[in-house]
């Protein structure tokens, strides 16, 4: 049977003025698939989906409420996965042998196999970094190594992907950030098997989306429980030149707060519609270097001009909301020009606080996660409004 992943989907729509339609910049899908490999086979299967519990982990840490109005979301570096002896059979890559209808509310795997009932030897994590083979899709992967030590073979049907609730998993609740049903795959006897989980970021290459930073707060924070793994690209120098002071602060990646122009959802231009990582940008930034592919990845000018010119009205995060098969949230803003002249604008994106508690300049820590790109200039006229939503939606 061929199926597809069921993705992370990522809008970026916004209107103008009195006018109700809105206009969608591109959309960015966050997927992945299975793969298990052993002396005699090797398969590759769609993820089945991301559950609820990641998209309220995720809402969490764009809102600032990781470790507290959410009981389920504790400080993001004690749940994370890193690897280690206390979390071999609790947490990270599981397998299981239960099946059931998928469920986008799923806590747990239906049928978890233990070391116990079939002498199956949970192994350490390995990790690839993320990086950006092309200019439109962006790869992480995690994998574990898992040895059936028993003298009976069993049937993989289920493979999850789960989070530590404490660092020492006693009494672990935990946070399964994906499940995948559909898997069937023979455990042979006496064998490994190695279990990878590719993660991937594709995206409308003219119009752009998710950047780079995007899978790497992923991969930093949900995988490996510290900010500074894989280094953030900044919003403005030189991939790898800067690093966070608390290696565990998830408060960088912030986008809620106040009416403040420095941060969340902001609005600007950049001078230079074709991206030869060259020419003259808008307000306040050097441009990005042709020389390096992960900054050219960001799509179209990573580090825009920022317009501060605009009257930025407070950024909104909505809870995590369920609607039948669907489970969403939006960061959304509207920006006025209280000018008397019409601005331009060709770019929109998603603005971390970074580590400046309120900032009130554009600071060279914050990192973009998303970056959207219009088709044509955007002539926001005086006293006009532009309104913007981020969506970020899973379903099953």
């Amino acid at each position: 049977m061929n199926r597809k992943p069921h993705a992370l989907n990522i809008d970026c729509v916004y209107s103008i003025g009195e006018r109700k339609t809105k206009k969608k910049l591109g959309r960015s899908k966050f997927e992945g698939h299975i793969i298990l490999k052993d002396n005699k086979t090797t398969i590759r299967l769609p993820m089945r989906s991301f559950v609820q519990n990641f998209l309220t982990t995720l809402q969490g840490i764009f809102a600032g409420e990781i470790g507290s109005s959410n009981a389920n979301n504790t400080e993001i570096a004690t749940a994370s996965i890193a690897a280690g002896v206390s979390i071999t059979r609790k947490a990270g890559i599981l397998i299981g042998n239960g099946l059931s209808t998928p469920s986008i509310t799923r806590t747990d795997l239906v049928a978890r196999v233990s070391s116990v009932s079939y002498g199956l030897t949970y192994g350490a994590h390995s990790f690839v970094a993320p990086y950006a083979p092309t200019s439109t899709e962006l790869k992480a992967r995690i994998t574990r190594l898992l040895t059936n030590a028993s003298s009976n073979n069993f049937s993989i049907l289920e493979v999850g992907l789960k989070t530590k609730k404490t660092a020492s998993t006693a009494s672990n609740v935990g946070m399964v950030l994906r499940t995948h049903d559909g898997v069937t795959e023979t455990f042979y006897a006496a064998s490994d098997k190695l279990v990878s989980l590719d993660f991937t970021i594709a995206r409308t290459g003219e119009t752009g989306g998710a950047v780079l930073n995007l899978l790497r707060v992923f991969y930093n924070l949900f995988l490996l429980g510290s900010v500074n793994y894989s280094t953030l690209l900044p919003r403005v120098g030189s991939a790898g030149s800067y690093s966070y002071a608390s290696a565990t602060a998830s408060g960088a990646f912030v986008v809620d707060g106040a009416a403040a122009k420095y941060w969340g959802v902001v609005v600007g231009k950049y001078e230079d519609d074709v991206d030869t990582g060259e020419g003259e940008e808008g307000i306040g930034s050097t441009p990005p270097s042709g020389t390096n592919p992960l900054i050219d990845t960001d799509d179209y000018g990573r580090n825009f001009g920022i317009n501060t010119s605009l009257t930025y009205g407070a950024n909104t995060i909505t809870s995590v909301t369920q609607s039948g098969n669907k489970v969403y949230f939006t960061v959304s803003r509207a920006i006025t020009n209280g000018t008397t002249a019409a601005i331009l604008l060709n770019r929109i994106g998603l603005l971390g606080k970074g580590m400046t508690a309120a900032p009130t300049a554009v600071m060279a820590d914050q990192v973009f996660t998303m970056v959207n790109r219009s088709a044509s200039n955007i002539s926001l006229a005086p006293n006009q409004t532009i309104r913007v939503e981020y969506k970020f939606e899973i379903s099953v």
